[in-house]
């Protein structure tokens, strides 16, 4: 007579008779040797399970899990921004050049699995949490804001604003910032000719940003202010298009 138990290696159990010495689970575990690895996924699948039960056991209601993956996933998005902005104060006082930071925050990119848009965000909110310390004039903040990139994190911020998302992602972040940061919506005009003229934003990208914005019935104030430049850059480009066909 023989059954099998749990243990063993790879999960295929191990033989056990009524003659055998008694041994745990733990025993087994421990003689046959789960890896680190092994350990850590029952673990986290473990706490995955618990995430999802009740006091009692009893498997929460599909709209009650759907809540807490959204905080849990809110949770990790608050951690990299903050991750983000630590390193980039980091860098800053201790005068760290921009490779070695590039490379920290490419690890918390991985570490945290995000996009190069999602990066863009975290170091723009970063960047403008840094400069706006709540006392400063909109004018007091460009200048300064415009300083620092320029002084150093504008080639940082141009690795990872490589792609038409990225692009109108800074966009989209200073816009979703002017609430918190009055000083980014009386800068607004000004931003955008700083960006334009740094090249970090394509000119087909502000269009893109602009259309996707109406549309979406967002920042009516900041199109107001928008409005100036963009038919600035219509004019620019009929302009650029004039000189093609005379050439």
């Amino acid at each position: 007579y023989q059954r099998r138990v749990h243990g063993g290696r790879g999960g295929r159990g191990m033989l056990w008779s009524p003659g055998a010495e008694e041994r745990s689970f733990l025993d087994v575990q421990e003689d046959e040797g789960l890896s680190d690895d092994d350990t850590d996924s029952v673990d986290s699948a473990f706490d995955e399970l618990l995430r999802d039960v009740d006091e009692g056991g009893m498997l929460l209601p599909v709209r009650r899990r759907q809540r807490n993956c959204k905080q849990q996933k809110e949770v990790v998005e608050l951690t990299f921004f903050s991750e983000i902005k630590d390193q980039l104060v980091q860098a800053l006082g201790s005068n760290h050049e921009v490779q070695t930071c590039l490379l920290e925050i490419n690890s918390l990119k991985f570490a945290y699995v995000k996009e190069f848009w999602e990066t863009v965000r975290a170091i723009v909110f970063a960047l403008v949490g840094i400069v706006d310390d709540g006392n400063c004039s909109a004018k007091q903040f460009r200048e300064k804001f415009m300083e620092l990139l320029d002084a150093k994190w504008l080639p940082l911020l141009s690795k990872y604003a490589i792609c038409p998302a990225s692009q109108q992602e800074v966009l989209f972040s200073l816009a979703d910032l002017c609430s918190d940061h009055k000083v980014v919506s009386g800068s607004w005009q000004h931003l955008l000719k700083y960006l334009y003229d740094k090249d970090l934003v394509e000119e087909e990208q502000f269009v893109e940003w602009a259309q996707k914005t109406e549309s979406g019935g967002q920042h009516a104030e900041l199109m107001e202010k928008s409005r100036p430049f963009l038919d600035w850059l219509a004019e620019e480009g009929e302009e650029d298009d004039d000189d093609e066909d005379e050439d």
